[in-house]
């Protein structure tokens, strides 16, 4: 585990000593030029800070009197008369003596006499907790006590007044648990003794109904789990539909309640076992053989459900600039997190921005998938573009042979705000696609051909023609790329390219975006790394490019 550690700790300093930021020609220059104009264009506002703070009043000498209490939300009473409470600063007061009572639930009150003489007077003080006592005593010893989720030893305890939830707990006995109220100065004692608890199994479950062993990592196992009260022996057996025994697991002691298997889809000689369904059949004994109980569960192997990273960086699963028809399973969860860079002097001043995004992917059926994206461009600018995406995707073709062919259908609603540009080839409007893939093994062929329908146009700076004026745009998006996919590890490559809008139609409207992937699994984990070189070019004389890494959870 220390290793994996280490491994996380470099992919962080990756994310900040980006190691690529080749460019060549204005490209970068003008995009960085054209995001600070846009901050006009989309109405972002500028903030003041509020003047007069409450520490600023306090050195600008205006009179008072300001009671402080430890802890806070006292309440205050002067003369009598209900004030707030604290902290709390009384302005305009008149000099004289004040008689000052301070409550708070749970403490001793306090009065004192303050005599104000004008200007600011600073009043603090800690307030005394009420408490009382509660004496612990429990057989056998070695039981572990949680008083409200705390854990505490025998013997002495002095707390605050008021209710209290105990519980006290140990392997093979039953659970101790009580309600209790610690008066003021008086001593709750408790003296538990355990019963031995009867033998007992229960909640057999799978972490997946449904599992695919050539998953990568942890996703492609399942995890038997089961609950027991007390010593014994137990075994799980795994049947096909032959009802022949084909994996076989001793517990040849029970010594706590939570007990688990990891089970890869293997048959008992470690060999890979047929799609199917499997009855696993889970049978504990006490420990003195006088009690014998079954429980029964089924899982099923399915090799078409494929659990593996893809990006979310266009806003839809797949490569970084090509989405592609993979679906997760019905269930399943992925969370990713990108961060890249790029340094360059902007009119002789180094500008940095680091395009980011944080997104999640859920299963939510059988052909279903809903992607959330955020996205913003860090850096030492005025201006931090960001934005939001939601898609849904189905895959509505799934042809085995071969050569496999998948097909999918997504819609999309993205916004971008503080930009005219399309780093992330996700710009704001209403856009649907249709991803294609081609499988052969390991290698992946993907098309993702889409439109979009926007009330801004994508402006770059060599855009004359085009204003950022709201209206109704539309243009097509042309996404592919090559997916190399093995399972823990994956690489690929991928590019975008716009069109004009189709009122000025051109089938290219440059730059084109395209970056290179490549994604690695942690042995043993649910854990991915990423690492990630993309850019934009108009030219070979004129782009730039920007790199960095990511982390990811895939569940």
């Amino acid at each position: 585990m220390k290793k994996y550690i280490m491994y996380i700790i470099y992919i962080i300093l990756l994310l900040f000593l980006f190691s690529c930021t080749t460019s060549r020609g204005s490209l970068y220059t003008d995009i960085v030029k054209q995001e600070k104009s846009a901050k006009g264009q989309s109405g972002t506002k500028e903030t003041k800070g509020k003047e007069n703070s409450s520490s600023e009043a306090e050195k600008s000498g205006k009179r008072g009197l300001k009671i402080v209490t430890n802890p806070d939300n006292a309440e205050l009473f002067i003369d009598n008369k209900y004030m707030g409470t604290t902290p709390i600063l009384i302005e305009d007061m008149e000099t004289g003596n004040y008689r000052l009572i301070i409550r708070k639930e749970g403490y001793y009150s306090k009065a004192v006499s303050i005599d104000y003489k004008g200007g600011l007077l600073i009043y603090t003080t800690d307030l005394k907790r009420i408490t009382g006592y509660l004496f612990i005593k429990v057989t056998p010893s070695e039981a572990s006590i949680e008083l409200d989720g705390q854990l505490l030893s025998e013997g002495m305890h002095e707390l605050p007044v008021g209710r209290y939830s105990l519980d006290i707990r140990l392997f093979g006995y039953n659970d101790y648990t009580k309600e209790l109220q610690v008066n003021e100065n008086e001593v709750f004692n408790i003296n538990a003794a355990l019963e031995k608890a009867k033998f007992h199994i229960s909640g057999l479950a799978s972490s997946r109904d449904v599992f695919n062993p050539a998953n990568p990592g942890l996703t492609g196992n399942v995890k038997l789990s089961f609950k027991v009260t007390s010593w014994g022996t137990g075994n799980i057996k795994i049947y096909n539909s032959s009802d022949t025994v084909v994996f076989n697991k001793e517990f040849k002691s029970f010594s706590s309640w939570n007990q688990h298997l990891m089970w890869k889809g293997r048959d008992i000689k470690g060999k890979p076992l047929p799609d199917g369904t499997y009855r696993v059949v889970l049978t504990g004994k006490s420990k003195d053989s006088s009690v014998t109980e079954t429980e029964t569960i089924s899982i099923t192997i399915d090799s078409s459900v494929m659990i593996g990273y893809r990006t979310l960086w266009n806003g839809t699963s797949g490569l970084l600039y090509s989405p592609t028809a993979a679906i997760l399973p019905f269930g399943d969860l992925q969370i990713s997190f990108i961060l890249t860079g790029h340094l360059e002097p902007v009119d002789e001043v180094p500008v940095f921005t680091a395009p980011a995004d944080l997104s999640m992917r859920f299963g939510i059926g059988r052909e279903y998938e809903l992607n959330i994206l955020g996205s913003l461009i860090l850096g030492n600018t005025d201006n931090i573009p960001m934005g939001a995406s939601i898609s849904l995707k189905r895959r509505i073709v799934r042809l085995r042979s071969p050569l496999s062919f998948n097909a999918g259908l997504f819609i999309k609603a993205s916004y971008q705000e503080g930009t005219t540009t399309d780093r992330f080839a996700n710009s704001t409007g209403i856009s649907a696609g249709i991803p294609l893939q081609l499988s052969a093994g390991f290698f992946n062929l993907v098309y993702s051909p889409g439109i979009i329908l926007a009330p801004f146009p994508v402006i770059y700076p060599d855009d004359k023609n085009i204003t950022g004026t709201a209206g109704l745009f539309s243009w097509l998006y042309q996404q592919a790329g090559i997916l190399l996919d093995f399972g823990s590890l994956t690489a690929g490559i991928s590019a975008s390219l716009r069109s004009a809008p189709f009122t000025a139609f051109k089938f290219a409207d440059l730059p084109l975006q395209a970056g290179a992937e490549i994604n690695w699994m942690l042995p043993g984990t649910r854990l991915f790394l990423s690492f990630i070189a993309a850019g934009e070019f108009e030219s070979i004389q004129n782009f730039y490019l920007f790199s960095g890494g990511g982390i990811s959870f895939v569940y």
